[in-house]
């Protein structure tokens, strides 16, 4: 997985708001977030988004740079037998490089 620069992280817009008002992302900053912070690759948003969030109109994607995590990510097999970045710790969100809000009616 090294070959992959950016990583992603979808949240609603409350738990956005609340993670902004921290300024950290945790484990435990979503419900499904509760042994580690679930994140995706590109190519892996639209099925995290369809799978967790299509009851959601209003969502917040940040990306990330793989390398201001990597001490705490760990690539591990998931959905459809495809390895999903997992966050064991925490970050602040000032490292956060890109934040877009969607709407996915």
């Amino acid at each position: 997985m090294s070959r992959v620069k950016y990583i992603y992280k979808v949240f609603t817009a409350l738990e956005w708001q609340k993670v902004k008002n921290e300024k950290i992302i945790k484990i435990g900053s979503q419900l499904n977030d509760i042994d580690f912070v679930h994140l995706s690759t590109k190519n892996q948003v639209a099925g995290t988004i369809k799978k967790y969030y299509s009851d959601e109109e209003n969502l917040v994607i940040i990306k990330l740079k793989v390398d201001d995590i990597k001490d705490i990510l760990i690539w591990e097999k998931s959905r459809n037998n495809q390895y999903f970045p997992h966050c064991y710790g925490c970050f602040p969100t000032k490292i956060i490089l890109d934040i877009k809000n969607i709407n996915n009616e």
